[in-house]
């Protein structure tokens, strides 16, 4: 599928001398990466919770992307100056207003980009969490590997001025294998049945990684900001992901959660799984009720639901899709 990404993700551009060792306190994860290279980290509170998920790119020696929503991206933008050095070892750029993304992902994704670019899209010669300077038709981009839909594909940002004509080049290209364009609903129930998190729903400042079931991204080897509060604090609500047994079921958000009579948690967000056969939901319940396999019914419009805690993700858990 072909995906306008324009109105999701845009880059900000980060470079010079301190941005290293900036970047290391500002993300929980390592940033000190080979150039081409990527990571997803967090950027925490000064109390722990989580001010926003980003993906970090190294472009050079000492210039970065984050990839980030544009949706809040001039108080994010803000956030990250402020916790620069202010001796101009630091530049800030957004790039989000001069770069358009698109997205073409799917299991011929690779076979579509092929046809549109000189350059070697294999696995081997374009692995997963990777970035390189591509030709897209008559335009540049700078194409990454990664999805938010859990399955093959890139990235590309290109020019604004050229963004029609990538747009255009790819979908004559897709057109061997009925390719559609693919809108935001369909990237949000994918993204459910992956397990992946949304921040504003699964991922917030009121709550730290360890209730977002993201500890993976923090990297307690280094320092980074908000790192103490994070690590100290208690989690009483963790996500789980819920799959409803009647399909009938359409939660979206703050829903409760009930075992029996008590209500345990809420719906962080839920989407109906077209792999999997079966409506989704990512909701925060209590640890002691957090057991895969635990039964619990979700309340909406005078209507109880019932649904179990499965074990996430639902769909392609090894990742065979995504890195193949």
């Amino acid at each position: 599928g072909l995906v306008d990404w324009s109105s999701m993700i845009g880059p900000i551009e980060v470079s010079g001398p301190g941005a290293l060792e900036h970047l290391q306190y500002l993300c929980t994860a390592n940033v000190d990466l080979p150039v081409g290279q990527l990571t997803y980290s967090l950027v925490l509170t000064a109390s722990g919770g989580v001010t926003r998920d980003i993906t970090v790119a190294r472009i050079s020696n000492d210039t970065w992307w984050i990839l980030t929503g544009k949706a809040n991206m001039p108080l994010e933008l803000a956030i990250f100056e402020s916790l620069a050095p202010d001796d101009g070892s630091v530049t800030y750029r957004s790039r989000a207003e001069e770069l358009v993304g698109i997205g073409i992902w799917g299991p011929n994704s690779r076979a579509v980009l092929a046809k549109v670019t000189p350059d070697d899209v294999s696995n081997e010669a374009f692995p997963w969490y990777t970035l390189q300077a591509s030709d897209v038709g008559m335009a540049p981009a700078t194409a990454i590997r990664i999805s938010y839909v859990g399955e093959l594909g890139w990235e590309l940002y290109v020019p604004r001025s050229l963004a029609l004509h990538v747009w255009d080049t790819l979908w004559q290209a897709g057109r061997e294998f009925d390719m559609p364009a693919v809108g935001t609903k369909s990237l949000l129930s994918m993204r459910i049945e992956k397990g992946y998190g949304l921040w504003g729903s699964d991922m917030t400042p009121e709550y730290p990684p360890a209730a977002s079931r993201m500890s993976w991204t923090l990297d307690k080897t280094k320092a980074f900001h908000g790192k103490e509060a994070a690590l100290a604090a208690a989690a009483p609500r963790k996500v789980v992901t819920l799959r409803f047994a009647d399909n009938e079921a359409v939660v979206y958000g703050w829903e409760p959660v009930f075992v029996g009579d008590d209500v345990v948690g809420f719906v962080a967000g839920g989407e109906y799984g077209y792999n999997v056969g079966a409506f989704l939901a990512h909701a925060f319940v209590d640890v002691d009720q957090a057991r895969e396999g635990t039964e619990v019914d979700v309340q909406f419009t005078g209507v109880r639901y019932p649904a179990t805690v499965v074990k996430s993700p639902q769909f392609d858990p090894e990742n065979v899709r995504l890195k193949g």
